[in-house]
């Protein structure tokens, strides 16, 4: 009776291995099909990079902006920046200060407007500048950027054009209330 009692045990144990066995192979190959996956989807992040292409829209900024909040999606902005050729880099910059103007984020709309004229000043890029100094109250700054704009507009009834001239008259108010 010990004898069969043995073998029992014995075919117990090698039935609970291979049911381990294959536990851990099924585990595994699981885990080989993610490595698989991570692997393609970088290698499509790659090859998006490569073809020089500005991953984040503006709507794809709105959206992480809500999704994420407003420090995670400058942060994919900078990481971006990385492997950004100069245009990129301006256009990377631009919607940053954009986004930091639309938060209220006033010192960072400046820094990364100036950041993107320094690359190359395009009407956009200028009067979101003017905008980001019209709220911190410096009018002159404001009224200076939105002439810029308003210079490298081609159509020079543009709004650029318009603000410059608001914004030149509210410098000279603000002056005039200074010397009083």
């Amino acid at each position: 009776m010990s004898n069969i009692n043995s073998k029992s045990s014995k075919n117990i144990k090698v039935s609970i291995n291979k049911t381990t066995l294959l536990v851990i192979v099924s585990c595994f190959i699981s885990l080989l099909i993610i490595l698989l996956v991570n692997f393609i989807s970088q290698k499509n992040d790659q090859q998006t990079n490569n073809n020089n292409e500005v991953v984040l829209t503006q709507s794809k900024i709105d959206e992480s902006v809500v999704v994420n909040g407003y420090d995670s999606t400058i942060s994919r902005i900078e990481s971006q920046l990385q492997s950004a050729n100069s245009e990129q880099k301006m256009l990377l910059y631009s919607q940053a200060s954009l986004l930091a103007l639309n938060n209220n984020k006033l010192q960072d709309a400046i820094e990364y407007g100036d950041k993107s004229i320094a690359i190359k000043p395009t009407s956009q890029n200028l009067s979101t500048l003017g905008y980001a100094y019209e709220k911190t109250g410096d009018f002159a700054k404001a009224a200076e950027y939105f002439g810029k704009a308003a210079e490298g507009s081609p159509d020079k009834s543009s709004t650029g054009d318009t603000e410059y001239n608001y914004y030149i008259q509210k410098s000279a108010e603000n002056n005039s209330k200074g010397q009083q």
